[in-house]
């Protein structure tokens, strides 16, 4: 690309050659504002520029005349040469600061054209823009899509008394609360929290007044350059950042670079996102390809910062200079074979000035990437449908052309003649060609992006589906809910009502269980791609439960073997619901045959008598009888039950077995000859019962619990027969008992016939048990013979440890478990 000066030197030659130098045109009145300045002798220049007297006619009627006092503005203003190689053009752009009247040094706000108040503008030539509408255009765009971009309105301009052509008045790129709204940043703030914004850099080419104390390369080199991309700050100005503040920005910008090259680019909470504001990059991104920007990217590519208070991140914009825009360059790029093809970010264009790598690096994250190709749908599909932007255009065209599109090309007579020379660039015969132009390009890209944007995801975003193969349920039951996704997990879902989660595999089942009949949707599904679509939904009906109960009988208790059997089941809907499909089931008893029925439900194969009805109305009680008969003598023991119903039971579980109780199942008996045999119903799928549980406390592992009991090997003796009496003593403690002492009185009359181990006092009988584990239980014999009858008491004397509920030794009569007492009659 040639340099600035070269294009200059380019642009005079030709025009000199051509003879097609600027020519005089006289301004008398225009439908545009008119400016005015003068500089009252002095020679506008680059920097620092001059003080000059501005005025500005903007009536009402939409009619100024030259003679008209100004009414939108008059009063002093710093005028200077803007911009970077457009300056070279003969037809000068131009930076404005308002300045106070009487105290020239001092800036004065002012809400020109009815814009918010402020004292920088700028005055853009459009000198090789013949469309005059690239840049309002881009602009209108971006406010469109919600985006702040500069503010436009089309003038006509006279310098010291001299016509200049159509100029585009608009808003230069400033710190402002209604430009680029972020906090004001003074010297001063350099506080850890203030130090962090705000803050307006930019990917940009050094030319004009610029600082190289505050500019600096990126540590990472972009596809197709041969430097790295150059960034500058804008705000604050190089006369008021510090070194401090400087640093901050950089190495804030430094790290998001490193980050968006490291492995942890796409990470959700360490990667890009943690940087920068994604819409705004989004956004930005979309305008630079839909414009197919030929700078985009590379050149006056802003950026701003907020505070951390106020959010922190970096945040793409505010969308600047698009004269090379739209097609300009006729050059098709990328390879691609017409100019309207391709996209622009992933085109080096020239390597001293690189698209930075980081625009390329965020479309591999899915999420990002699929955000951006859904917003751009979006926005075809509302403000930047095609003949809402060709309308657009229309109306600019119509606005100029009412005079100041032929005072313009008199002035600079530049139709049909190449002034873009390091690279071709469009030329239309005449003014309206260049519009033209400018609509069938713009028309040609969006279809291209349209056709083609898909092409930018990393993978298509997931997808969630809802089904369920359940549709009515009783109440108290469950169901299942299936849910299957797309893309990669995992995946988090919202559900209505009110229910989320998330699955790292799919399909997942979910179990549900309504009190109410209850509509299930699934509402969002998104992964790490971002929000996905979802679909589906799933009614669940909760039913009435039913309340059916068996009873069965059969017309005798006892018959014979080969006699004729009849068995009479009646099952009951004792529910206010009716039940369909009410199917019973009885297993006959070994050596019990089925040998049929007169009714059409009933059926047997294998012994197994199966009985169904359609419809059990609320209240109702159906009948089903059958003949059996014994092949062998014995008990049988017979059992049926409901296996099946359309309804749930509200006290009972179908098919759960006949040893459960539940009223869905009954017994009969019946006893065939004489045989002790015991014959009963088979029972296979009988639901597992619940263990009996104790209520008795639980043992204390270090207590003994003793008792006693008397035990006579008869009940009547003969006078002076021997019998044994048995002290049976037990230990249902968690300890064991030692030195456990047992005593027992004996009545008047009897008497001991051996002692061994006893010990004898009277009638009192004495022995001792050593040692008596835990849950334990030993026997200490008596030896007997009486003469009378008569009643023999018997204690625990004494024991280690302690019983908890008895005291040894405190006599027969107290009523606790470690006494007993036996009496004997003596026939």
């Amino acid at each position: 690309m040639t340099t600035p000066s070269q294009i200059a030197t380019l642009v005079v030659t030709l025009l000199c050659l051509s003879g097609l130098q600027s020519n005089a045109q006289t301004l008398t009145s225009s439908n545009l504002p008119i400016v005015i300045i003068d500089t009252e002798g002095q020679t506008i220049n680059d920097e620092p520029g001059i003080v000059t007297s501005l005025s500005i006619i903007n009536n009402a009627s939409g009619i100024n005349s030259i003679t008209d006092i100004p009414n939108e503005y008059q009063g002093k203003a710093k005028v200077e040469f803007r911009g970077c190689s457009s300056q070279n053009f003969p037809k000068k752009p131009y930076g404005i600061e308002l300045r106070n009247s009487t105290l020239v040094t001092e800036s004065i706000d002012r809400a020109l054209f009815g814009f918010p108040a402020e004292s920088d503008w700028v005055l853009n030539a459009s000198y090789t823009d013949k469309s005059f509408v690239r840049d309002p255009l881009t602009y209108y765009m971006a406010n469109q899509s919600g985006r702040y971009a500069s503010r436009v309105k089309y003038v006509e301009l006279i310098i010291n008394g001299a016509y200049q052509g159509i100029y585009i008045f608009q808003e230069r790129v400033k710190r402002d609360a209604n430009r680029v709204n972020v906090r004001s940043l003074n010297p001063d703030d350099t506080s850890p929290a203030r130090i962090t914004g705000g803050y307006i850099v930019k990917v940009d080419k050094n030319c004009g007044d610029f600082d190289p104390n505050h500019v600096w390369s990126s540590n990472y080199m972009s596809p197709g350059g041969t430097i790295p991309h150059q960034w500058a700050t804008h705000y604050p100005n190089d006369e008021d950042i510090t070194a401090q503040q400087f640093n901050y920005i950089q190495g804030y910008i430094d790290e998001f670079e490193t980050t968006v090259n490291s492995t942890s680019c796409c990470n959700a909470t360490n990667g890009y996102s943690k940087f920068i504001v994604e819409d705004t990059f989004i956004d930005y991104f979309l305008l630079q390809e839909a414009t197919s920007n030929a700078d985009g990217f590379r050149i006056s590519a802003y950026l701003s910062k907020q505070r951390d208070a106020d959010g922190g991140r970096l945040s793409a914009g505010p969308a600047w200079d698009f004269n090379l825009a739209y097609g300009f360059l006729t050059t098709p790029f990328d390879g691609n074979t017409q100019t309207y093809q391709g996209w622009r970010y992933s085109a080096p264009g020239d390597g001293t000035f690189p698209v930075p790598f980081w625009w390329a690096r965020l479309l591999t994250c899915c999420q990002y990437a699929n955000k951006l190709v859904t917003r751009y749908k979006q926005l075809r599909q509302t403000v930047w449908q095609t003949n809402t932007l060709l309308a657009y255009i229309d109306t600019q065209y119509a606005l100029l052309n009412q005079g100041s599109l032929n005072r313009n090309f008199t002035k600079w007579p530049i139709i049909g003649v190449q002034v873009w020379n390091d690279q071709p660039s469009y030329v239309g015969a005449t003014q309206l060609d260049e519009v033209n132009q400018v609509k069938t390009w713009l028309t040609n890209r969006l279809a291209w992006m349209d056709a083609n944007i898909n092409s930018l995801l990393v993978e298509p975003l997931a997808t969630g589906a809802l089904s369920t193969t359940a549709s009515a349920i009783g109440q108290g039951q469950t169901a299942q809910l299936t849910l299957a996704f797309t893309g990669s997990g995992p995946w988090s879902y919202t559900l209505s009502p009110g229910l989320s989660g998330s699955a790292v595999s799919s399909p997942v089942t979910l179990t549900v269980q309504p009190t109410t009949t209850t509509t299930y949707t699934l509402t969002a599904i998104r992964n790490g791609c971002g929000s996905g679509t979802a679909s589906g939904t799933a009614v669940i009906t909760v039913l009435m439960p039913a309340d059916l109960s068996l009873a069965f009988s059969s017309d005798r208790r006892t018959a014979s073997v080969g006699e004729p059997i009849q068995f009479q089941l009646a099952v009951t809907n004792s529910s206010p619901e009716s039940v369909s499909l009410v199917q019973l089931e009885n297993r006959l008893p070994p050596n019990l045959t089925f040998t049929g029925s007169s009714m059409p439900g009933v059926t047997a194969v294998s012994e197994v008598v199966s009985m169904t009805t359609t419809n059990l109305a609320a209240g109702q009680t159906m009948l089903f009888s059958y003949t059996v008969q014994a092949t062998a003598e014995g008990t049988f023991r017979n059992a049926a039950q409901i296996v099946s119903a359309s309804l749930p039971d509200a006290d009972s579980q179908p098919n759960s077995g006949t040893g459960d109780g539940q009223d869905d199942m009954a017994e009969t008996d019946l006893r065939v000859g004489s045989s002790v045999s015991l014959f009963v119903s088979p029972n296979p799928n009988q639901t597992p019962l619940p263990p009996v549980l104790s209520n008795q406390p639980p043992t204390d592992p270090t207590l003994a619990d003793l008792s006693v009991a008397l035990v006579s090997s008869q009940l009547a003796v003969l006078p002076d027969q021997p019998f044994s009496l048995s002290l049976i003593i037990s230990n249902r403690g968690g300890a064991a008992a030692g030195n456990v002492g047992v005593q027992a009185e004996l009545p008047v009359g009897w008497q001991l016939t051996s002692n061994a181990s006893l010990t004898v006092s009277g009638q009192v009988v004495s022995g001792t048990v050593p040692s008596l584990g835990a849950n334990a239980q030993t026997t200490v014999v008596l030896p007997l013979q009486a003469s009378t009858a008569g009643t023999v008491q018997a204690q625990i004397q004494s024991s280690t440890p302690a019983d908890p509920d008895s005291t040894p030794g405190n006599g027969y009569t107290n009523g606790e478990d470690d006494t007993a007492s036996l009496t004997l009659r003596v026939r």
